[in-house]
């Protein structure tokens, strides 16, 4: 598999606690590649893309921020990182809440201005425009508009495995609903992503 997963934790207490019980082991080679695991607010690692087709990125967000940044300057610890002429022609997931969602100023649009901006244009960024869940599977879902964060968190609280992916289930959009993709072509022109596209990016975890 020709893919790599950041996982950055975070600093905050409550955030923390999150994390610490999401068990990154089902995040394994064969549905993620490579697995990074990154202390939100450390330097990302200088990483090598040969023969890399996605980068899946696992991080807490809001409207406006992932990994507590703006959309650009997440954008520039990545050029950084995989230095800019390795993010050409690749496909970027973002499972962080909310990364698609703020229209112009959304971390979305701002990781593309960015690198349009320093000269990558080709490549694919995907994005929840809502609240995200981690399934015991492996897959990332997106929180149903109906519902509200705590009462997801209320109705999985103490559960793990199957039990915790059975209770979240109502709360949830189908697999690869509440996704926005985005395809930066060389020329800069851009196009909507439909949603069988994104769902074959996503990882959907085990049968």
């Amino acid at each position: 598999m020709n893919d790599i997963l950041l996982a950055l934790l975070p600093g905050n207490p409550e955030q923390d606690k999150v994390m610490r019980n999401l068990d990154l082991s089902y995040m394994s080679k064969d549905k993620y590649g490579e697995v990074s695991v990154i202390k939100q607010g450390e330097e990302l690692p200088e990483l090598f893309l040969t023969g890399v087709d996605k980068i899946h990125i696992l991080a807490h967000g809001k409207t406006g921020e992932i990994a507590g940044l703006s959309g650009d300057k997440f954008a520039e610890k990545l050029i950084k990182s995989f230095r800019q002429k390795n993010l050409n022609g690749k496909k970027i997931i973002l499972y962080s809440c909310e990364a698609a969602n703020g229209g112009k100023d959304s971390v979305m649009q701002k990781m593309i201005e960015k690198f349009v901006g320093t000269g990558i244009t080709n490549f694919w960024l995907i994005a929840a425009t809502g609240e995200t869940f981690t399934m015991s599977t492996g897959a990332v879902r997106v929180l149903d508009n109906q519902y509200t964060p705590n009462q997801l968190s209320n109705q999985v609280e103490n559960k793990k495995g199957d039990a915790r992916d059975n209770a979240a289930e109502q709360y949830l959009q189908k697999f690869g609903k509440g996704w926005k993709g985005i395809r930066v072509q060389e020329n800069t022109k851009t196009r909507d992503l439909e949603e069988a596209e994104i769902r074959g990016y996503l990882v959907e975890g085990k049968p």
